[in-house]
């Protein structure tokens, strides 16, 4: 993983969040592009290309995302060690999904905060991850509001389902994965546990060189609850998985599971689709 995207949001976990890609990049030797995306002015106020526009709205506006702008780009430097990880910063105004979809395509990886606030284009932040690799099929990594760097220490868990985005999302993690103390692949579903395809992961994962176990559960609740019991239990540092999958649509209209981990996961998601 040679380069990172990571996309620089103001708020107070942003230094947190600095810290866990600092920790990526040292490790990956990894070059970072830092994206700080400040939203359309439409986004605030509605009518701001017609003629319904309070006198000084648009510059007050302007004014305060310039100086968001400022602060968080302050604050990145201040928390980025000289001399470090190379970086570089890039400032652009739009749709954020859309301009991390373009920048991704340049990067190994892209790192998003899953937070629950609401940003300025009325999506939640959580809602960032998905579109962007939905967008490209590229992995994202989705960190909660406070998580720490998953550096290899501890295991890692593959919530496998055998489909085209969960494969593609092992491949895109694999480097990640060799460096975990354990791998655990976590099949859940209603079918009998004998029939649970976990296992047939496995020898593909140790041709890799990676410590392997296979594990197959039947959920008491969700299987966004079962997922995130297995890794509190093994003290995991990251889960892999495919984002959403064929049902994507049904998915967007009633739930699912990529949805409702990206709201409750207190552990960070490496997601592809």
């Amino acid at each position: 993983m040679k380069t990172l995207l990571f996309n620089v949001e103001h708020g107070e976990h942003l230094s947190n969040h600095i810290a866990v890609v600092l920790a990526i990049a040292e490790k990956y030797g990894s070059h970072v592009i830092a994206s700080h995306i400040t939203p359309l002015l439409s986004n605030y106020i509605p009518y701001s290309q017609g003629y319904f526009v309070a006198d000084g709205s648009i510059n007050t506006v302007m004014e305060q995302w310039t100086e968001i702008r400022k602060d968080t780009r302050h604050t990145f430097e201040v928390h980025w060690p000289d001399p470090g990880p190379t970086w570089e910063w890039a400032e652009e105004t739009g749709n954020a999904g859309t301009i991390l979809g373009e920048q991704a395509r340049k990067t190994d990886l892209t790192i998003i905060s899953t937070d629950n606030r609401e940003l300025p284009s009325g999506k939640n932040a959580w809602a960032l991850a998905s579109d962007v690799t939905i967008a490209n099929g590229l992995p994202v990594l989705a960190l909660p509001t406070k998580c720490s760097a998953p550096l290899g220490s501890k295991p890692a868990i593959i919530a496998w389902d055998g489909s085209l985005e969960a494969a593609h999302s092992v491949r895109h993690a694999l480097p990640m994965l060799k460096a975990a103390s354990k791998v655990i692949v976590v099949e859940v579903g209603e079918d009998n546990p004998k029939e649970l395809p976990a296992a047939d992961m496995v020898p593909y994962l140790v041709r890799h060189g990676l410590q392997v176990d296979a594990l197959s559960r039947i959920p008491n609740g969700t299987i966004t609850e079962e997922l995130l019991d297995v890794a509190h239990s093994h003290k995991a540092e990251f889960i892999v998985m495919g984002a959403y999958g064929h049902m994507r649509l049904q998915e967007f209209i009633f739930g699912g599971v990529t949805r409702e981990i990206l709201q409750k996961s207190d552990i960070p998601l490496f997601i592809c689709n």
